[in-house]
């Protein structure tokens, strides 16, 4: 999992690439996942957000992935396995956006595809964990156990079980422990070392 660790640390890519080649081993940025006809966060102020932040979205099709950003050709991944996972951020260091008691949790998607491996970042761990509980014909491993959390649409809920349970303890033995090393790991554009 020490590769995880060092391609974390590359700045994370806020539009597509024309060459899908410059993916490999960065984070994109995805501000909504859509999968049927639920997008992932809702409209509201996360939706808001998504716009401020990134205006790719990520949709789950049966067999593939694919990448859509506007004025871009869409891009599409097909994995041969995709772990998922999350990370912490600590949202009360942004004060524009308000406060929440303990940090709140982002999805990453590690895909890995016959021609490269990547992460995939969404502002929201229901994101996550919606996937993994309708991953159509897609190769998901679920890393920390997020699908066997309490089921839920809200992202505050959400966060609220992990807090309850502890990140640190959550994720133990699982190989990405230097998730819990900080409550702003992923910061805005790259791990903290």
């Amino acid at each position: 999992m020490t590769t995880i660790q060092t391609d974390l640390k590359q700045p994370q890519l806020l539009t597509l690439p024309d060459d899908p080649r410059l993916l490999n081993h960065r984070v994109l940025l995805c501000g909504t996942l859509v999968s049927g006809k639920r997008t992932i966060p809702k409209a509201g102020m996360m939706g808001f957000l998504k716009y401020v932040m990134s205006d790719i979205s990520l949709h789950v099709e049966t067999d593939r992935l694919v990448l859509h950003q506007q004025l871009h050709k869409n891009l599409s991944l097909v994995p041969t396995a995709i772990d998922v996972f999350v990370d912490q951020y600590d949202y009360n260091q942004d004060f524009l956006l308000g406060s929440h008691p303990g940090p709140i949790y982002r999805t990453l998607l590690h895909v890995v595809t016959s021609d490269l491996t990547c992460y995939l970042h969404i502002p929201s761990a229901v994101a996550g964990q919606y996937f993994l509980l309708n991953p159509g014909n897609l190769p998901v491993h679920d890393l920390f156990g997020l699908a066997d959390l309490p089921h839920t649409d809200s992202d505050y809920a959400l966060n609220d079980a992990i807090n309850a349970i502890g990140f640190k303890s959550w994720i133990q033995g699982t190989g990405l422990e230097f998730l819990a090393a900080s409550s702003n790991v992923a910061g805005h554009y790259h791990v903290n070392d």
